[in-house]
Formats: structure tokens, C-alpha cells, sequence
């Protein structure tokens, strides 16, 4: 009577059991020749059963990936063990992932079962792509931050140089110090864009506007060689983005279209609606379930192989050629898209073109709700001698925007970090109009310091300044009504009139 493990090796438990799963199977010799082929997802693998039996692994693989199937089953055979593996096969043209069991039996033979690990494989790459994503567009934050500052410093600097000389030769060179450094702004805010940092203000909008916002310029950046069509569905679902940055997105992307078709071709851009399931979204991380407005622009041109695709949206990653591009268009458009809390999806392949979807997510039925009305705020008016607090750790900042404060008739105490501006306000906090306060400090940033204030009772206004926005929004104000936000490098004139408004409040 067999034996349990002679009925296994004879073939038909394990026929019966590798019926019933989606692996590959195939019992193989010592030299790689087929000798039974047991499940049909085998023949998916390598072609048909009566075509391997009898067959060998050098007629269904590449030289390379036949002789690493001999050495591993031989591996086996003289290990007297299972051994695992993962490989990469063309399988139809496809690349194809496997994991791979080899199991020795005791007739000198072994099973090879294989599993399709494409798609696991993809995700782990997609997951390691959003991680790596994650980490520049820290270190991208971290950069602009800092050279903000400096920005701040020399344009302020600049501008008070400008207005204390009458020397015409002496203007024209500090003019232009002062454009290089606005010119150094815009590269940061692009900067700001892909890390996610940028000061938005984001509105109800349907992304149809903003491409049509964009079609006067998109024929002049797209060429006449390029034919633009563009498809947009009237009941596209409203969005809540930031007009101009979205208009941006489809400005940037027509611009990658166009030095993808150098001699000519077609940009489509449609836009539409889409339900983005829980299987889905499972399939592209970063993504949510849940219901989006889509922006789809493809283009007909070179395209792009899978190690390019890996990097287009990393900051200062360019194909073109030196002095043609900062490699900051696509990171910019993936930071808006991400701090929009949307996601991209891209496909191309070589020589046929690249297609690139936008996912906003639909707005709720509350966002759309219409606005409450503004109060109506009374005209600033001087407060000539009104004592300001300027917290800031970059020296450089703080006695910029001192000099300037001092420069325009105000008392001016400034201090390096938040726990400085209590031991001030503890001394001297009756005759402080205004806080003028960094977010980001070493000891105690702008924000916790302005909590403990309002802990206290104190109403003072504030103007918080940062290189960044750390999740707040310019004009935006606490429950006080007394704090607004001011992104670095500022406008001089900008920076006095905001002074004065909310010094205004305390005097009206």
C-alpha cells in the first residue's frame, strides 16, 4: 500500500493541488529539461504544456535566466532543500516578476512553483518612489526655508539702500541686486510648491476654468506645430485648490508636452469625473478612495522609458540639455497636486507618447456653500512711536525687519526666540502694539508662543513671517481676528502697510 509521501511524489495530490492555485508548476530534472507540467498557469509562463515536455529551459528562457534555473535546481538537488528565489522574465514582451520554490524529491527531480509578483513588486516600487518623494521634498522645504531668509536679509537691505541714496549709478547696481534676489524668490517658491510648503488660497473652483484661464497662453507656449484639442466636461465636479497654482499645473505640464513634440504633434486635454474605489487606489499609494475631478493632458510625443519615469517629478531632475530647464516644472506641478490633497498618475512608453492624470479631490457639499460676508475694515492709519517685538533667530531677518520698522517711527524690541518675547512681554507688555514673530524658532516657535499669550487673555495682534507655511494660508486669521501671515522674502512697502493695518486695530 504507498505511503502519504509516495502518493505526493507520484504526482497526484500535488496535480490535484496545483489545479487548484493560480501558480506555475513544472517538475524539472537536473540538467533543466521539462518533465511534467502541472498547472495550466505554467503554460501562461513559458508556453504551452505539450510543447515544454520533453523540452528544456534553454528553449524558454534567455541563456542568462536558463542557466540560473540550472544552477539553482542543482543547488537544490545537492542541498536536499527547498530554495527560494525572485527573478524577472519577459513574459508576451511584459517584464514579469516571479518568486520562485524549488523543491527537491527524492527521484533526483524537483518542482518548480513560480508566482507573479509584478504587481507586489510595482507597489514596493511606487512605495520606495513616495518615500524617497517624501524625504527631497523635506530637504527641498529645508533649503528654500533657509534661503528665504537670506532673501529676506538682502532684498530688505536692498530696498533700504535704495531709499536712502540719491546716486543714480548706485540705484541701477542695487536694483539689480534686488531683481537677482526676486528672480531667487520664484526659484524657492517652486521649491515650496514640490515640498508641499507653498502659501495657497484655495478656493471652490472647477479645474475647467483654469484650463481655460490657461488657453491664451497654452497656444503660444505649445507652438503652431503642436495641434491642441481639448475636451472638457461641463459637469466636472467642483474642486477646492488654488486657481492660479492648478492654472499653473496645466501651464507646466503643456510645457513638457511641447519639448517632448520638437517636430510637432498633439496635445489632448480633457477633463472629467471619477470614483475612485478602495481597489484602485490600493493599486497607486498616495491615493484615496473617494470621488475626483480629473485633468488628463496627453501628448504624442517622445515618451519616456521606465528609469526616467522614476524621476521626472524629483527637483532639478531634467532630460534637456544644459542651460534649457531648471528641472523644477514637473516637481512643482506634483507639490501643488499634493498640497491640493490630489495625486498624479502618470503613463509613457518610448515613441508613444506620455499621458499625465491630475486627481482633485471633489468638493463637499459645505465648501461649496457660499462665503460669509467680510467685515469692512477701517483704513490704517500711522501710529507713529507704537512699540513693535520682532521675534526672529536669523540675525540677519530680525535686524532687517527692525531697521525698517525703526526707519518708519517705530519702537522696535527684538528678541531671538519665543521664550525671550515672554520674559519681554512680562516686563514691558502694556506698551507693545504689535508682535511681529518667525513660526519656526529653536526654544519656542511664533505659534506656541502667540497660544501662551492668548492663554493669558492677551489680544495683542500678530504677524507671523516664515519661509514656509507649515499648514497656514496668508490672510489667514486666528478666532481673535488679530493675526495674519506674511511668507518671506516680503515686499518692504508690503510688510509697513500689514503693520499698520493691524496696529489700526488697536487704535481705532
Amino acid at each position: 500500500m504507498p505511503t502519504p509521501s509516495s502518493r505526493l511524489e507520484s504526482g497526484a495530490v500535488l496535480r490535484a493541488l496545483a489545479g487548484a492555485i493560480s501558480d506555475a508548476v513544472v517538475v524539472l530534472d537536473r540538467d533543466g529539461r521539462y518533465l511534467d507540467v502541472v498547472s495550466r498557469r505554467a503554460e501562461l509562463l513559458v508556453g504551452s504544456g505539450r510543447e515544454l515536455v520533453g523540452g528544456s529551459v534553454h528553449d524558454s528562457f534567455p541563456p542568462e535566466t536558463a542557466a540560473r534555473f540550472i544552477r539553482l535546481v542543482r543547488q537544490a538537488l545537492d542541498a536536499g532543500a527547498t530554495l527560494e528565489d525572485e527573478c524577472q522574465i519577459d513574459v508576451a514582451g511584459r517584464p514579469t516578476w516571479f518568486a520562485s520554490m524549488i523543491t527537491p524529491l527524492t527521484d533526483g527531480t524537483v518542482v518548480w512553483i513560480a508566482r507573479d509578483i509584478t504587481e507586489r513588486r510595482l507597489l514596493e516600487g511606487q512605495l520606495l518612489q513616495a518615500a524617497k518623494m517624501e524625504a527631497v521634498g523635506r530637504l527641498a522645504g529645508g533649503v528654500a526655508h533657509d534661503f528665504n531668509n537670506l532673501l529676506t536679509a538682502i532684498s530688505s537691505n536692498a530696498s533700504l539702500a535704495l531709499a536712502a541714496t540719491g546716486s543714480q549709478d548706485v540705484r541701477e547696481e542695487l536694483g539689480q541686486i534686488a531683481r537677482a534676489a526676486d528672480r531667487a524668490a520664484a526659484l524657492t517658491r517652486q521649491l515650496l510648491a514640490f515640498s508641499r510648503k507653498q502659501m495657497l488660497q484655495p478656493t471652490v473652483l472647477r479645474i475647467n476654468d483654469a484650463v481655460r484661464d490657461a488657453s491664451t497662453l497654452l497656444e503660444r507656449i505649445i507652438g503652431e506645430d503642436v495641434h491642441l484639442i481639448t475636451v472638457l466636461d461641463e459637469d466636472t465636479w467642483p474642486v477646492v485648490a488654488d486657481a492660479g497654482q492648478i492654472t499653473q499645473v496645466v501651464l507646466n505640464l503643456a510645457v513638457n508636452a511641447r519639448d517632448a513634440m520638437p517636430n510637432g504633434g498633439v496635445l489632448t486635454i480633457t477633463t472629467g469625473n471619477i470614483d475612485v474605489t478602495a481597489p484602485m487606489a490600493a493599486r497607486r499609494p498616495g491615493a484615496k478612495p473617494g470621488e475626483y475631478a480629473v485633468l488628463t493632458m496627453r501628448d504624442t510625443g517622445s515618451g519616456m522609458d521606465r528609469a526616467t519615469r522614476e524621476h521626472i517629478f524629483e527637483p532639478f531632475f531634467t532630460t534637456k540639455e544644459h542651460g534649457k530647464g531648471t528641472g523644477l516644472g514637473l516637481a512643482t506641478v506634483y507639490g501643488i497636486v499634493k498640497q491640493s490633497d490630489g495625486y498624479i498618475h502618470v503613463e509613457s512608453e518610448v515613441g508613444r507618447g506620455t499621458t499625465f492624470w491630475i486627481f482633485l479631490p471633489r468638493a463637499s457639499q459645505a465648501e461649496c456653500a457660499p462665503p460669509a460676508p467680510t467685515p469692512v475694515r477701517r483704513p490704517a492709519r500711522a501710529a507713529p512711536g507704537a512699540t513693535v517685538l520682532v521675534v526672529e533667530d536669523e540675525p540677519q531677518v530680525r535686524g532687517a525687519a527692525a531697521r525698517v520698522l525703526r526707519l518708519y517711527g517705530y519702537t522696535v524690541v527684538d528678541v531671538q526666540d519665543g521664550l525671550e518675547a515672554l520674559a519681554v512681554w512680562a516686563e514691558r507688555g502694556s506698551e507693545i502694539a504689535l508682535i511681529v514673530t518667525d513660526v519656526v524658532m529653536p526654544k519656542l516657535g511664533g505659534r506656541e508662543l502667540v497660544q501662551r499669550l492668548r492663554a493669558d487673555g492677551v489680544r495683542v495682534p500678530v504677524l507671523f513671517i516664515s519661509g514656509y507655511a507649515e499648514g497656514t494660508t496668508p490672510e489667514r486669521t486666528d478666532d481673535s481676528g488679530q493675526s495674519v501671515f506674511l511668507a518671506k522674502p516680503f515686499d518692504i512697502d508690503v510688510f509697513v502697510r500689514v503693520v499698520a493695518e493691524l496696529i489700526a486695530q488697536t487704535v481705532a
